[in-house]
């Protein structure tokens, strides 16, 4: 493994992207935006390529809180079936605990393609959770349904 591999492959990302050549400031971190989101890659210092992306603080109120983790916990494993990225929760030295979503890139596979796949999966967790944690109605994947606050619960029922 060579020391520049993590800066290879951002070189490799970011010409495949047609963003120009990259501004390294920290040889182990790189911010990238995409469409107002920002996602975080890191080296870690073991052949992985860290790609995170925050969702959203947990709400201050506990009851709130356990609702929020309740909701990523229902949902979390089915979302781990057709995509790369998981999600965990970070405290951070004040005690607040974010919803991170996150994968990692084996450095030596040097398929930017792979890095791609896994950078679209880790946004797909933080844009799917964002709402949660600013309090907007969810709806379905995919779906542009928003519920009207005042709607009652259905129940559909499909074979």
């Amino acid at each position: 493994m060579q020391r520049d591999d993590f800066t290879s492959a951002i070189r490799m990302l970011w010409a495949e992207l047609r963003l120009g050549e990259p501004r390294i400031v920290d040889p182990r971190h790189v911010r990238l935006r995409i469409e107002g989101m920002g996602i975080d890659l890191f080296d870690s210092g073991t052949g992985l390529l860290v790609v995170e992306g925050v969702a959203g603080r947990l709400s201050t109120d506990p009851v709130e809180a356990s609702r929020q983790v309740r909701r990523v916990l229902e949902t979390n494993v089915g979302l781990l079936i057709d995509g790369d990225a998981g999600v965990y929760l970070k405290a951070s030295p004040a005690g607040a605990q974010a919803l991170v979503a996150t994968s990692a890139y084996r450095l030596s596979t040097m398929r930017i393609d792979r890095l791609v796949k896994k950078i679209e999966d880790t946004l797909r967790l933080v844009e799917y959770y964002a709402p949660e944690f600013k309090g907007l109605e969810k709806s379905a994947p995919g779906s542009r349904v928003a519920m009207h606050p005042s709607a009652e619960p259905v129940v559909i029922f499909r074979p």
